[in-house]
């Protein structure tokens, strides 16, 4: 995968087919190094699952002809390939933690990409799940999270054009934050 957003995209995805209602992913940047970790309140993984998610030749997918599942190994590849580093824990029953860190000045570092469109895309595509992102740039912290937005809407869809759009320059406008320098 060519950026983080991606890789984003991917883990959000099991998230959600692991039946997750809550998923939090906080991104921080300090001096060079960013983190990003992604917690679901999902069915979570047994102790064998947790080891197999991270072998390029597993997938819980049962509908694949071959087995390969190259998510989780892809991201966790990324990250140690920029310096940083990649940890993935879980428990059956309450759910799945995922974190990653990469240095950004790394010539292996991917870029950040489009985490705005992705997360828009999730939330619009997945109206039953909420969905929190938080930040971190330097101290500086910003919070957007579904359960608010729909509160204030109430009953109005997610997925209307002008929420979507609005949604999507706020968080356009968060991330922005971990890009500057």
């Amino acid at each position: 995968m060519e950026d983080i957003s991606l890789h984003l995209l991917d883990i959000l995805q099991n998230s959600v087919s692991a039946g997750a209602t809550l998923i939090e992913c906080c991104f921080s940047r300090k001096e060079d190094v960013l983190s990003l970790s992604v917690e679901d309140n999902g069915k979570g993984m047994d102790e064998q699952t947790l080891k197999a998610a991270v072998d390029p030749f597993y997938t819980s997918k049962a509908f694949r002809k071959k087995k390969v599942g190259l998510g989780i190994p892809l991201f966790a590849q990324s990250a140690t390939l920029s310096g940083g580093s990649f940890d993935l824990q879980s428990e059956l029953g309450k759910g799945t933690i995922l974190k990653a860190s990469f240095v950004v000045s790394s010539i292996d570092a991917l870029p950040l990409g489009d985490v705005a469109l992705t997360m828009v895309t999730c939330i619009v595509a997945h109206p039953k799940v909420d969905f929190v992102l938080r930040s971190s740039v330097n101290g500086e912290k910003d919070c957007f999270d579904t359960r608010l937005v729909k509160k204030e809407l109430d009953g109005v869809p997610l997925d209307q054009p002008e929420i979507r759009n609005f949604m999507e320059e706020i968080l356009c406008q968060q991330i922005g934050k971990l890009e500057d320098r």
